[in-house]
């Protein structure tokens, strides 16, 4: 919005700062001066006037005040005086017919004879064009400054232009008939429809209600007797009529942003004394104002300890005071609050809130000190659950294994190839898939698929599922686990060795350090003799083995595959991110392999006990590598091979050294009758 310097500095006594530094001052208090130009002596403010400003400081009066209170100013407002012809009334000169009072809440005019049409006086012109308005008439000229002065939009009509009824002028304000047309004063034809309101007389439109007058009832030379109209419409009717006839104009965008029906009252006065000042007009005796639902004051209580709660800062309240009323509030009463009266011009402020920040702005937010918030920042408490399957990802993804998601939907195909019991599965009563009508028992069916697709397109497969299965227990009551499965193909029998590592490593990072794989039997998946449980200390938390060869055929998958299947739900209280360091030896390594030969049911757990029960210092590290069982071999034996690492952190290890720890594990092994091989 423009604004004039020397216009706004006609309100005051004293002399205001030069437009740079007022720019400044509005920009910190008010609204951001987004540009300052020189023209004719004159300088124009771009003032960017926020929308909840637009009832009031759309107009000059509005910034003028906020300049007042700012720079506390007294401020000094024209206050209308009018000669008005007694012997005149406007009621007898023009009636009033309003059909839809929501529409229009408020509708004001006033008649002035013996008016003079002509040329406006030289400093009404170039107020006009520092604001960004053409000069036409003194009339019309007079209205556009009124409506810069007061943001209330005014027209004037050709009194003997208006059609009479019963020897009377009206002026009717109704909705317009669908089809029926008007041009406007420039000259321009407008199609009207049914929701677009206008301002007419019996013979047709004079006006489109808050956009644009009309052609036929303007002002031109000839005009002597004005009716002067002030009006108050409803916002969304303005806009909605604007849109659609896509007009806009001064008065269409003040209109569209809503205006208090009370601004109309002073701005008719201030529009009547110019014209009579201007063109020597005789205003009649009274306003004629139709305003059945009259606006009332809106009074909030502003209790003052609200005041420092919301700005951080205790202003006194003798400020306080002073600011609301330098903005033209009234307080009406101060027993340990503020009741305040709002402005007619606020529509803007309802709450005690608003008030807050009309206080806190002028007082200058500047001068409110910075303090960053005092509250206590803790960190928020660990999820385990997402932590430990995170940690899990993190595991696989080591070992080289790729996360698969699938749904949690089970085909009857798959159920079928798998065997399981339909009194064990959970079936949906309204399955999004008719194939897949059952939640997974188990995640092995969905992520062997997997590796059956992909190993037509991959010579290795090495992926993995954290899921949750559903299933029923032995009293068919529904249960839910989440599990984590892997599965391996692609690697021959070597895939065994692979997923068994990386089992270990997932068990070993996750703080599990007592953990096997006993051989079993039992499983329904894996074939019988190569599938392992798993145990964690006493607890079996999985099945480990190698695919059965007829789940391999229906699958369609060429070559070995092996998967494991474990309980998340029971490993998770086993984990453990606690980890002991150890400083790394400056000393080289020097390993030694030892094959034992020993019966079938010896487990490689209790080789590995008897060598950590000998508590040989040097050495560091036991791993199998190998277990072997053929035609080569005595019937009932089988053969583990180990390497043993050894390693002190003194000295480099002599081969004495190494020969006399490795001596130790030979005899022990050979009291409980194993061979050396």
């Amino acid at each position: 919005m423009k604004f004039s310097y020397l216009w706004l500095q006609s309100y005051f006594k004293k002399k205001l700062p030069s437009p740079d530094k007022l720019a400044e001052i509005l920009s910190d208090h008010f609204a951001n001066v987004e540009k300052i130009k020189k023209d004719k002596g004159d300088f124009v403010l771009d003032i960017e006037i926020r929308p909840n400003r637009a009832g009031d400081c759309f107009g000059h009066w509005g910034v003028a005040r906020e300049i007042a209170a700012i720079l506390r100013l007294p401020l000094n407002l024209p206050s209308p005086t009018l000669r008005k012809n007694k012997r005149e009334k406007t009621g007898s000169l023009v009636a009033l017919k309003i059909n839809d009072s929501r529409a229009c809440p408020r509708y004001s005019t006033i008649v002035i004879k013996e008016v003079r049409v002509g040329p406006s006086p030289l400093w009404l012109k170039k107020r006009l064009e520092v604001c960004g308005l053409q000069s036409i008439n003194n009339i019309v000229d007079i209205a556009n400054y009124v409506m810069l002065e007061t943001n209330q939009p005014l027209h004037a009509f050709d009194w003997e232009k208006i059609s009479e009824e019963t020897n009377k002028k009206t002026i009717i304000v109704r909705f317009a008939k669908d089809g029926e047309k008007m041009t406007t004063l420039d000259d321009k034809t407008y199609e009207l429809s049914e929701d677009i309101l206008v301002i007419a007389s019996q013979s047709g439109p004079l006006a489109i209600a808050g956009i644009k007058g009309g052609r036929n009832s303007g002002i031109d030379g000839k005009t002597k007797t004005v009716v002067l109209e002030g009006a108050n419409f409803n916002p969304l009717v303005i806009r909605r009529a604007s849109q659609k006839l896509k007009l806009k104009t001064d008065a269409s965008w003040r209109f569209e942003h809503g205006l208090s029906p009370d601004l109309i009252e002073p701005s008719l006065e201030r529009t009547a004394q110019l014209i009579q000042e201007i063109a020597g007009g005789k205003p009649a005796k009274e306003i004629v104002d139709f305003y059945p639902v009259k606006r009332k004051a809106t009074l909030i209580k502003l209790e003052t300890s609200i005041i420092g709660s919301l700005l951080g800062i205790d202003i006194p309240s003798k400020e306080v005071k002073r600011i609301l009323v330098s903005l033209g509030f009234k307080i009406k009463a101060t027993a340990g609050f503020l009741l305040v009266e709002t402005p007619i011009s606020r529509v803007d402020i309802s709450i005690p809130e608003n008030l807050v920040e009309e206080v806190g702005r002028i007082w200058g937010y500047k001068n409110i000190p910075y303090q960053p918030p005092a509250v206590l920042l803790l960190p928020p408490l660990e999820n385990k659950d997402v932590f430990w399957e995170e940690k899990t990802r993190d595991s696989f993804a080591k070992a080289g294994f790729s996360e698969v998601w699938n749904y949690s939907f089970l085909q009857n195909k798959a159920a079928k190839t798998f065997g399981f019991k339909k009194e064990n599965l959970v079936e949906l009563e309204n399955p999004l898939d008719e194939n897949r009508p059952y939640l997974v028992p188990s995640l092995l069916p969905s992520l062997l698929a997997n590796v059956a697709f992909n190993s037509k397109f991959f010579k290795t497969v090495k992926i993995f599922e954290l899921g949750r299965v559903f299933f029923r227990n032995q009293d068919a009551k529904l249960s839910e686990e989440r599990r984590v499965a892997a599965a391996v193909w692609g690697k021959g029998e070597q895939g065994f060795w692979e997923l068994k590592g990386c089992l270990e490593l997932f068990l070993s990072e996750l703080g599990i350090v007592d953990f096997d794989c006993e051989k079993t039997d039992r499983s329904d998946i894996f074939d019988k003799g190569g599938v392992f449980k798993i145990k964690a200390g006493r607890e079996t938390i999985g099945n480990f083995g190698k695919l059965r060869t007829d789940i391999e055929k229906l699958l369609e998958i060429d070559g070995f595959v092996f998967a494991l299947e474990m309980n998340f739900e029971k490993l998770t209280p086993l984990f453990s991110s606690e980890k002991i360091y150890h400083s790394l030896s400056k000393h080289p390594p020097t390993k030694r392999d030892l094959a034992l030969l020993v019966p079938t049911k010896t487990r490689a757990k209790e080789i590995l006990s008897l060598i950590e029960s000998l508590k040989i210092p040097v050495l560091s590290k036991t791993e199998l590598f190998d277990i072997y069982q053929g035609k080569e071999l005595p019937e009932e034996k089988k053969n583990f091979a180990f390497r043993l690492t050894f390693r002190s952190k003194e000295k480099t290890l002599s081969s004495e050294e190494i020969e006399l720890a490795l001596g130790k594990i030979i005899k022990a092994a050979e009291v409980r009758g194993w061979k050396i091989r």
